[in-house]
């Protein structure tokens, strides 16, 4: 009996060696055939980083946004532009102007709809115009991506206007400022 186990043992084995040196002659064959082929190996090219823009228009600044990160996010892009709808207003020794903050949120070139549009005047938060707030400190952009909102500032104060994104529309953060007159 034990012949026997061994006599079907060994064509097993000599067959197991046969077919490995069959695919190894072929595996070395089909490298041969493969470096012929390619001629050079495939290297990546570095990427150039894409640089911030500040765009001027008038009284209207835009700033857009880094391009092609790699979180996958939509690049926006806020407008704001500064008109006074009223004289001014002088309170003890402050001159206080009154000024029509607007400007538009987009991404590919489409306005972004239901967004807040946060403020800062001088670095501080803005006295806003009591017939024009809604809802506080901010403004929300309309269905093209429009805003609108009074506040009270002085004259040559910086306002900047802030957009902080949104994770669940993947748009990236947006900032945009403008001098009032």
């Amino acid at each position: 009996m034990e012949y026997k186990q061994f006599a079907v043992i060994v064509p097993v084995a000599v067959a197991a060696i046969l077919i490995l040196g069959i695919l190894s002659g072929i595996s070395s064959t089909a490298a041969a055939q493969l470096s012929k082929i390619v001629k050079k190996p495939y290297v990546s090219k570095p990427v150039k980083p894409y640089v911030s823009k500040t765009v001027k228009m008038g009284a209207t600044k835009t700033v857009y946004r880094a391009q092609g990160a790699s979180n996958g996010k939509k690049r926006t892009e806020l407008t704001i532009s500064a008109s006074q709808n009223a004289p001014d207003k002088i309170e003890g020794t402050v001159t206080w102007v009154p000024v029509i903050l607007s400007g538009r949120l987009t991404s590919g070139g489409s306005g972004v709809a239901g967004a807040m549009i946060l403020f800062s005047c001088g670095g501080e938060t803005c006295e806003f115009q009591e017939n024009t707030v809604k809802d506080g400190y901010l403004a929300n952009t309309d269905r093209g991506g429009h805003y609108s909102i009074g506040v009270l500032s002085g004259h040559k104060e910086k306002i900047d206007a802030a957009y902080w994104g949104d994770e669940h529309l993947n748009l990236k953060s947006s900032k945009a400022s403008t001098i009032v007159k």
